[in-house]
């Protein structure tokens, strides 16, 4: 069982006992299904890191349910860095955990993360860049890119969905490509929908395989990267129903 403490305000989901201070700390019910769906992929051996990530949301299921080896998390709200600090010790996984306060563009890890995952909506945009120079370089891993999208009148909401999708595989691509100046393959794998954000608008997760060309690539549990360095929808599983979970 996960403990989650920000004093104040008790909230339980899945198991994971929470304590939000509201005007301090994001908190909503739909964490539970997030949460759920970015760590269960994740092995024994993987090294995450956390983007914004808030008292834990994220960081605490990759820790004690995942079991990942190590998680760096960000985050620069001093509430938040309290809490969290608080909450990898309840769950007795402080030593599996680095937390980094600060703005997460100066004080995130480089070229040492399997999975990053970018919490923050309505757009976690500004952090990509943090992310791939997060991501091992040898290797490359994975990208869990929260996002609200926007589907307009008449266009299914999977289209919309996947298409968005898309544009962000092909803008974290040139992002490691520029950043490296090596070839890299990124492919949309899975588009999580949350929830319903406002009317036409949806929070979205969207899990994103990064991989450079010619080198180790594939490794891990994801299925082999695309090849020829297009970043592309790679037979994406989109979850259009709220509250559907990928198997």
């Amino acid at each position: 069982m996960v403990q989650l403490s920000a004093s104040s305000n008790h909230h339980e989901h899945c198991h994971l006992h929470m304590n939000a201070r509201a005007h301090a700390c994001a908190h909503t019910s739909t964490h539970a299904q997030t949460r759920t769906h970015t760590h269960t992929h994740t092995h024994l051996t993987y090294r995450c890191a956390t983007i914004t990530s808030s008292i834990g949301y994220f960081t605490l299921p990759y820790l004690v349910r995942a079991g990942a080896a190590h998680v760096y998390a960000c985050e620069w709200n001093p509430h938040a860095v309290e809490a969290l600090r608080r909450n990898i010790v309840i769950n007795s996984v402080a030593d599996r955990c680095t937390v980094l306060e600060g703005d997460n563009a100066k004080v995130a890890p480089r070229n040492v993360a399997d999975r990053v995952n970018l919490g923050l909506i309505p757009s976690s945009e500004r952090g990509w860049p943090v992310a791939c120079a997060a991501l091992r370089q040898d290797k490359g891993g994975w990208m869990h890119v929260h996002d609200n999208v926007e589907v307009p009148r008449g266009v299914e909401p999977t289209d919309a969905f996947a298409e968005r999708g898309a544009v962000i595989a092909a803008a974290l691509q040139g992002m490691l490509q520029s950043g490296s100046g090596r070839r890299w393959s990124c492919v949309l794998r899975h588009a999580e929908r949350v929830k319903s954000y406002a009317p036409r608008v949806y929070h979205m997760v969207f899990d994103i395989e990064a991989r450079p060309l010619g080198g180790s690539g594939g490794a891990g549990n994801g299925p082999t990267a695309a090849s020829g360095g297009d970043a592309r929808v790679g037979g994406a599983d989109v979850a259009h129903r709220e509250g559907q979970q990928r198997a």
